[in-house]
């Protein structure tokens, strides 16, 4: 059965009757203290506190009102909890309540302009909706009932959805191993399971290597998939630019933020992969762009060092040979010459003497 919990201060007594009636409507179970219907351990140890956290963990969907006052267990309780566990949130205020919040903010910067107890109402709705980015539904008195039917079938309507679109994406992630075989509507299906990072990391991948394999990946589904937070999904998309960004000729401004992202993750494998994939792209391009790559671990300078100089060939502008010799000598580590670095100095050399 779906429980649902009708969550504020002692003042929700005054919806609580039509909160019951519309809850039960859909065939669901009312939870609220008023009815003793809460999840509670009788101990030496018990707390009002770990009751409501525990109760909000049992229910599937919570119904925060404020009718006028503000709960202490309600919001730095329940409702914190509530967010931490994921939970189906519909908040909901009394119309004048509303508009009293409305008026005192203007006068929050008086500390005698506001009694402490519509502080609490102040601060409360504020970082609901500055804070939070959350939507606060108002209502009439007398109207509640219309108003949290509304929202309830709004939320099934969107679980409905979220059941919709999890099916299409099961269906999907049995092609993601033959991309061949996706066809071009449920491409969008395979960028929505690359950029969920909610996603098994495995599925994620297999997703980025089909949208490589197919070239369907636009810039921004570029960009959002290497800002992915995700350390292999991060990793799997460096080595496969060259497939999933197909802008040609390549912009300098996506190479600057490639670079970027490299120097902002602490994870050192990333520059060492980025190198190559830009190199192989557009040599003149990632030359100029590779010059702002933090060069800190050892493994990327000899990787960088390595690979221009196996693009010895490709090298033929000035400005390009002046941005090589400048990239390998940030490559040499003068505390300690291994033999790549010996090579590397008589590169940088040899380009010298060339230019001159």
């Amino acid at each position: 059965m779906l429980d649902i919990m009708l969550c504020g201060a002692s003042d929700i007594d005054q919806v609580r009757r039509e909160f019951d009636d519309v809850v039960r409507a859909f065939g669901a179970q009312p939870w609220h203290y008023m009815s003793g219907q809460i999840s509670h351990d009788n101990s030496l140890t018990s707390s009002w506190v770990n009751n409501s956290r525990a109760t909000v963990l049992n229910v599937d969907v919570c119904v925060f009102v404020v009718v006028e006052r503000v709960g202490d267990i309600t919001w730095q309780t329940e409702f914190r909890e509530a967010l931490s566990a994921g939970k189906a949130i519909r908040i909901f205020c009394r119309e004048d309540t509303y508009r009293e919040y409305l008026t005192l903010r203007r006068l929050v910067s008086d500390p005698n302009a506001i009694s402490p107890e519509r502080r609490k109402l102040v601060d409360m709705i504020g970082e609901l909706e500055f804070d939070r980015r959350h939507t606060i539904v108002p209502y009439q008195p007398g109207f509640f009932r219309d108003v949290l039917r509304m929202q309830l079938a709004m939320l099934f309507s969107d679980a409905l959805h979220a059941m919709e679109k999890r099916a299409q994406h099961s269906a999907v992630e049995s092609l993601l191993n033959e991309p061949g075989r996706l066809r071009s509507a449920e491409l969008a299906s395979v960028a929505e399971i690359a950029t969920d990072e909610f996603m098994n990391k495995t599925v994620r991948k297999r997703a980025i290597l089909a949208l490589a394999a197919r070239q369907a990946a636009d810039d921004d589904l570029v960009r959002q998939l290497t800002l992915s937070p995700e350390q292999g999904v991060q990793r799997i998309c460096i080595e496969n630019i060259a497939r999933l960004y197909r802008t040609r000729p390549a912009e300098a401004e996506m190479f600057d933020h490639l670079v970027s992202v490299a120097n902002q993750s602490g994870d050192t494998g990333l520059a060492r992969r980025l190198i190559p994939a830009l190199l192989g792209i557009d040599f003149p391009l990632a030359v100029g762009a590779l010059t702002s790559l933090e060069l800190a671990d050892v493994g990327a300078r000899r990787r960088l060092a390595q690979e221009l100089e196996t693009r010895e060939q490709q090298i033929d502008e000035r400005r390009v040979q002046l941005d090589v010799v400048s990239l390998l000598r940030r490559c040499l580590d003068t505390r300690q010459e291994g033999d790549w670095r010996a090579a590397c100095r008589a590169f940088a050399d040899r380009l010298t003497d060339q230019s001159q």
